[in-house]
């Protein structure tokens, strides 16, 4: 179940996509990126929360369903795509799009809290590796619930990346996201299906790249800015469940 925090309409951006892209929003306590939930169209909440809570969701916002021969997607009343957040227990609802040619609008549509546990409980350990100028962090995913998971954890964009990893400094700080840009959006998924007590393993591939004089850990669909000889920690969260913070040097 979920329960409305707020549903009012707040513009939080219009103009170039550019200038949207490096502008840091203040909502609540939190500091979000347009990067951070990009590639989180609302479509994917299903996954996420049970079947009346996502139409009453819809419902409460008057949101649109648009179907079409690629993708299913939801808009707002200005036919903005709707995409979310989730952060602990509350879920952000944004619209964004191109409003007219070159004008790009952001609104806030509403806030949403998360009343009940959710089903999947995994456990994520991490390995890490290096292989000459890259680093290879290699995941493990376990399904410890009593209920067969499947889920989408390589998809073409890199928006699995974007949403799940995070990197933290030698005081276990979080580093904040370097370079901000966005991967094209492809439609193809790769569901996998994990059973119950068993485990599914791949591999995210990330690089040191010099960008605009700043040195950047590179993933694909994430960058992290950082500098050499130094200690960071990787942690991916997914699934409300999170990995030890694993250290490593640049």
């Amino acid at each position: 179940m979920i329960q409305k925090i707020e549903s009012i309409q707040k513009k939080l951006f219009d103009g170039n996509e550019e200038q949207c892209l490096s502008e840091v929003f203040e909502i609540g306590t939190q500091k979000i990126k347009l990067i951070d939930f990009y590639n989180s169209p609302l479509r994917e909440l299903k996954k996420e929360i049970d079947e009346e809570s996502f139409n009453t969701l819809i419902q409460e916002n008057k949101f649109n369903r648009i179907n079409n021969s690629f993708v299913e997607k939801y808009t707002s009343e200005n036919e903005l795509e709707i995409h979310y957040l989730e952060n602990n227990d509350l879920i952000y609802l944004f619209s964004y799009g191109e409003y007219q040619p070159g004008r790009y609008m952001l609104f806030l549509e509403g806030t949403w809290q998360s009343l009940y546990k959710k089903v999947n409980t995994i456990k994520i350990d991490v390995d890490i590796e290096r292989e000459e100028t890259i680093l290879l962090f290699k995941i493990s995913i376990c399904n410890l619930s009593e209920k067969i998971i499947k889920s989408n954890i390589s998809d073409d964009s890199g928006g699995f990346t974007r949403r799940t990893v995070n990197l933290y400094d030698e005081h276990q700080n979080k580093v904040e996201r370097g370079v901000n840009y966005i991967s094209p959006i492809k439609y193809t998924e790769n569901v996998i299906t994990i059973e119950i007590g068993k485990s599914a393993q791949f591999v995210l591939k990330a690089r040191c790249e010099e960008l605009y004089n700043s040195l950047f850990l590179d993933f694909k669909g994430v960058n992290f800015n950082v500098e050499k000889n130094k200690t960071y920690y990787f942690q991916m969260e997914y699934l409300d469940s999170k990995s030890d913070m694993i250290p490593f040097t640049i």
